[in-house]
C-alpha cells in the first residue's frame, strides 16, 4: 500500500472529492473510503513534502494486484452525495456511451464498466460484462430500479442492484464526527510509481 499525507487538510479534502471515482491506470476508477485511524501510524506529514509509504500487497487474483493508497483529509460535511447502481449481465461489446444513453432517460447519469486487459492483444482490454451507473439524486436510482430492472441492452437483459457507495459511507462517517483523516484508495495497478501517485494528488 502507499500512504500519502498532505500538509494542509483542504488540499486533502480537495483532492478526495475531486478523485472519487475517475479513472486511473489500466482505465480503472479509484475507489475511495476512510482508512482506520491506526492503519499506519502516522499522525503528521514531515514538513511540505508528501510521504509514500510503499509495501507488497497480494491481490485478489480476479481483481488483478493493487495497490491502497492513503492520504489525509480534513472533517468536514459532505454535501456532494452520489448514489450508485451496480450493472450486471452487460453485453461484452456495449460501451460506456451506449450505457449512459440506456439510463439517460431516468436522468443525467456517469457510467464505468469493468474492464480487465486483453492478454491476446497487448494495449487492449475485455469488458467484464458488469458496470456502475452514478446519479446525483436516489430518487433517479430507485427510478432506474423500477423501469430498467431487466431492460435489453445489446440482445442482454440487464440485472440492476443498489451498489456499495463509497461517497454516502464516507458521509455517515463524518456525520459521526469521525477522528481519523486518512482515506483509502483502492484499484490502483500495480505498476503504478510513486511518481504518478504523488502527480495525481
Amino acid at each position: 500500500c502507499a500512504l500519502v499525507c498532505f500538509e494542509h487538510q483542504q488540499e486533502a479534502r480537495q483532492a478526495f472529492k475531486q478523485l472519487a471515482y475517475t479513472k486511473f491506470k489500466d482505465n480503472r476508477p479509484l475507489y475511495l473510503e476512510w482508512a482506520p485511524m491506526n492503519v499506519i501510524g502516522i499522525t503528521k506529514p514531515a514538513k511540505e513534502e508528501s510521504i509514500v509509504h510503499s509495501e507488497d500487497h497480494n491481490a485478489n487474483p480476479t481483481t488483478v494486484e493493487q495497490k491502497e493508497v492513503v492520504t489525509h483529509i480534513e472533517e468536514e460535511e459532505d454535501d456532494d452525495e452520489t448514489f450508485n447502481l451496480y450493472v450486471k449481465n452487460l453485453n461484452f461489446n456495449t460501451t460506456e456511451q451506449e450505457l449512459i444513453q440506456h439510463f439517460s432517460s431516468i436522468g443525467p447519469c456517469k457510467v464505468f464498466i469493468a474492464k480487465k486487459k486483453d492478454l491476446k492483444q497487448p494495449g487492449k482490454f475485455l469488458s467484464m460484462s458488469y458496470g456502475f451507473v452514478e446519479f446525483k439524486s436516489k430518487t433517479f436510482v430507485d427510478e432506474a430500479l423500477k423501469r430498467l430492472q431487466n431492460s435489453e441492452l445489446n440482445g442482454h437483459n440487464l440485472e440492476l442492484k443498489l451498489a456499495s457507495n463509497v461517497k454516502t459511507k464516507r458521509k455517515r462517517q463524518l456525520e459521526k464526527k469521525q477522528r481519523t483523516t486518512k482515506i483509502l484508495i483502492r484499484n490502483i495497478p500495480f505498476q503504478a510509481n510513486v511518481r504518478e501517485i504523488r502527480e495525481l494528488f
